[in-house]
C-alpha cells in the first residue's frame, strides 16, 4: 500500500491543513495495521512538503496512546533519521527493539544510523543481526521460497554491512561477507575474506569449507563434524547455506 500523493501546499506556500490531515490519517492507519514500508514513508515525507516535525508529533501522539506500540517508535525513528537526528533516532530504535526484539527493520536502520555517526562496531553488529533475522524469516530455500522478499532484504543488508569493511575489520564484517557470498555464489567476496583477520575459529572453518566447495571438493563430512560442535543459531544458518551452496 502506498500513501497517496497529496498536494499539501497552497500556491503561496502555506500548508494546506486538510491535505496534510488526510496524509497523516493514512499514515497512522497504515501504522496501526502494519509497519509503514520505507517507500510509503518516503512518499509521506514527499507529500508532506518536508514538514517532518508534523510526522514526529503524530507518532508521539500514537506512543502516548499506546506506549507498547513498537511500530510507532520505529516510524518516529525513521523520521528523526530523515532529519539527521541520529541520536534521537537510535533512542527510538532501541525502544522499538526492546518492545519487539525480532523487528529486523529496526536493527537494520539502527545500524545505518550508527554508521552515519561513525560508530562502526555497533553498525556492523546491528546489520549482521538484521540480516540474520531476515534469513530466518525467509527460510532456508531463500529466493525459491514464498519468503523470497525477505531473502532479498537479507542480501541487501549483508551487502551494506560488507561495504563497511574499509571502516572496520571484525568477525561481523566477515560473517556478512560470507553470508553474502553464499547467497550469491560470489567467489570474489570469498577471496577477499581470506585476507581478513578472523578470530572465530568456526567462522574461519566455514569460509575454508566454502572455498573447498568452490573447488568441487566433498565437504559433507567436515560439515557434519562442525554441526556436532557448533550450536550457535547464526552459525547453523551459515552451515545450512553452505549445504545449499
Amino acid at each position: 500500500m502506498e500513501l497517496p500523493n497529496i498536494k499539501v501546499k497552497k500556491r503561496k506556500g502555506e500548508v494546506d491543513p486538510d491535505g496534510y490531515k488526510v496524509m497523516r490519517e493514512v499514515a497512522l492507519r497504515r501504522m496501526e495495521e502494519n509497519l509503514i514500508a520505507e517507500e510509503a514513508m518516503n512518499e509521506a515525507i514527499k507529500s508532506s512538503g518536508g514538514i517532518l516535525t508534523e510526522l514526529i508529533e503524530d507518532f508521539s501522539k500514537a506512543i502516548e496512546l499506546n506506549p507498547d506500540l513498537a511500530e510507532a517508535y520505529y516510524n518516529r525513528s525513521l523520521t528523526y533519521a530523515k532529519l539527521d537526528q541520529y541520536g534521537r533516532a537510535i533512542e527510538d530504535y532501541d525502544k522499538a527493539i526492546e518492545l519487539n526484539p525480532t523487528l529486523a527493520e529496526a536493527y537494520a536502520n539502527r545500524g545505518i544510523a550508527y554508521s552515519e555517526i561513525q560508530r562502526y562496531e555497533e553498525a556492523t553488529r546491528d546489520l549482521k543481526k538484521a540480516g540474520i533475522l531476515f534469513l530466518k524469516k525467509a527460510g532456508i530455500l531463500f529466493l525459491h521460497s514464498e519468503r523470497g522478499e525477505d531473502a532479498v532484504k537479507a542480501f541487501y543488508i549483508f551487502y551494506i554491512c560488507f561495504k563497511l569493511r574499509d571502516k572496520i575489520e571484525n568477525d561481523d564484517i566477515v560473517y556478512c561477507g560470507l553470508a553474502l557470498s553464499l547467497l550469491t555464489s560470489d567467489a570474489d567476496v570469498m577471496n577477499e575474506l581470506r585476507g581478513m583477520r578472523i578470530q572465530d575459529e568456526n567462522l574461519r572453518t566455514i569460509l575454508e569449507l566454502a572455498m573447498g566447495k568452490l573447488r568441487k571438493e566433498d565437504i559433507s563430512e567436515e560439515i557434519a563434524v562442525l554441526e556436532e560442535k557448533e550450536k550457535r543459531e547464526e552459525m547453523m544458518l551459515l552451515l545450512e547455506m553452505l549445504k545449499k551452496f
